[in-house]
């Protein structure tokens, strides 16, 4: 029962971001005032977050990756595989 709540957690958080990614919700897309950032000016996460909103195929990749890393969590057969994509993913 342990197994099948924490797969069922984990679809719940992973669904709702990887939609975001893939709708460009969550990161956003990338206006002229960012490119007028400096790298030196911007912190990590902040660096990661323009990197993601410039390039609009890498965000729609990774939440399609979220996504499928949830429909693989759903079946038992599969639910390593998924873990494994999902840890990736987090990671």
């Amino acid at each position: 029962m342990a197994h099948w709540v924490l797969r069922m957690a984990l679809i719940g958080m992973l669904i709702v971001y990887g939609w975001t990614k893939v709708f460009l919700v969550q990161m956003g897309v990338a206006d002229y005032a960012d490119a007028l950032v400096t790298v030196g000016e911007m912190s990590p996460m902040g660096l990661l977050w323009r990197f993601m909103s410039y390039s609009a195929p890498v965000q729609i990749a990774a939440g399609v990756a979220e996504v499928l890393a949830c429909l693989l969590l759903v079946w038992r057969r599969t639910a390593w595989l998924g873990a494994l994509l999902g840890a990736l993913d987090m990671a």
